[in-house]
């Protein structure tokens, strides 16, 4: 009898995967489980060293949106659920919950614990919530280094050692895969040796300086990459990095979210390369990037930063709610100022528009020849 290959996502992972991590052990799902966990709100539960089943934990608590978090509200209660109710999951305990904000620092992180029994730890940190300055951190990828929020993951990782099982995962979804690198990588040597694997789900990449460093030419081995077909935040910076791609639903920005990933027999379900419209973005944003030096980027993201913040915009979702004031704050910029945001946008879209008109060439190209070898073949 052919056994018939099961689809879902995360959440049919959760439901139908029941065997515990001593039956089939610890694997690249379940690594994007626990990245995803620390979306959740343990800021409403004081936990600290000790540990705590999450079952134990009221999902009313878990689930509460007064706070600054991705949204997805109904796919996050239906993941919680099927969590708590996984033979897989049931005895996962949570400990060292750390949230630091600061919007006069621009810092956002967190990083919290989980635990399986006495065999595995797993250090996770959370991706960008929908903060204005959240974001702005993100932005300031492109013209710093380090940010505070890997200073932040770095000292969270070191100083949790004595919390942790002797073998250690460390990973994260979005910038929390950026910060889950930055740490793993530059972490005491007595805490790396115990690190198995390094996770980043569709995490941005890194400066130059990054990647030269001596640690990471000797540590990327234990780097796990994952970022959907149409990938945009885990290929800006990526050009030093390894990566699988994962077959995603949704259309551009929304296969981000981890609910979108195609899950086959409790493994991704990958593909052989980002799509060309992936391709084009990534292409023209990263050469966008390397063409102006940091100061001229941290000049564009610190104005367009404070057209918004002037609008009192503090959450990303609020600023189509503000477009024509935002329109207004712009125009009442000086002469030279509006010239700068001009001239970095338009060649922002030159360089896509060059990038995709070259791929439209390769593609035609290719087409023509598959369907002269095919003519061909009839002749022969």
């Amino acid at each position: 009898m052919i056994k018939k290959e099961k689809y879902g996502n995360i959440i049919d992972y959760l439901k139908s995967n029941q065997e515990s991590f001593i039956e089939q052990s610890f694997n690249d799902v379940d690594g994007l489980v626990f990245s995803y966990l620390a979306y959740y709100n343990f800021e409403s539960i004081n936990i600290n060293s000790k540990r705590v089943k999450i079952s134990s934990i009221e999902n009313e608590l878990l689930l509460n949106e007064n706070n600054y978090h991705l949204s997805n509200y109904d796919e996050k209660k239906e993941f919680l659920i099927a969590l708590k109710s996984s033979n897989r999951y049931k005895d996962i305990e949570v400990s060292n919950f750390v949230r630091l904000y600061n919007l006069e620092k621009e810092e956002q992180f967190c990083g919290v614990l989980f635990h399986y029994k006495d065999l595995f730890s797993f250090v996770s940190f959370r991706g960008t919530d929908t903060t204005i300055y959240g974001w702005k951190e993100d932005l300031n990828l492109s013209y710093s280094y380090p940010l505070i929020s890997q200073c932040d993951a770095l000292s969270y990782l070191n100083n949790s050692y004595k919390y942790l099982n002797k073998i250690i995962y460390v990973g994260g979804h979005s910038k929390g895969g950026n910060l889950a690198v930055y740490s793993a990588i530059n972490s005491y040597k007595y805490i790396y040796k115990h690190i198995i694997h390094i996770y980043s789900y569709d995490g941005p990449g890194f400066k130059e300086l990054f990647f030269k460093s001596k640690k990471y030419k000797e540590r990327k081995y234990k780097i796990i990459k994952y970022v959907p077909e149409f990938s945009i935040f885990g290929m800006i910076m990526e050009e030093s990095e390894d990566f699988k791609v994962i077959n995603a639903k949704g259309f551009t920005i929304m296969e981000h979210i981890v609910f979108n990933w195609i899950i086959k027999d409790n493994n991704f379900d990958i593909l052989t390369s980002i799509t060309s419209g992936a391709y084009i973005f990534d292409k023209a944003i990263n050469k966008w990037l390397l063409s102006y030096d940091d100061e001229t980027k941290k000049r564009l993201v610190s104005l367009l930063y404070s057209i918004i913040i002037n609008n009192n915009i503090l959450r990303v979702e609020d600023i189509r709610n503000n477009l024509l004031n935002l329109v207004k704050t712009y125009n009442a910029l000086d002469k030279e100022s509006k010239i700068f945001i001009k001239k970095v946008t338009k060649k922002f879209i030159s360089l896509t528009l060059n990038y995709a008109k070259d791929n439209f060439i390769n593609e035609t190209s290719k087409t023509k020849e598959i369907i002269k070898n095919k003519i061909n073949f009839k002749n022969k």
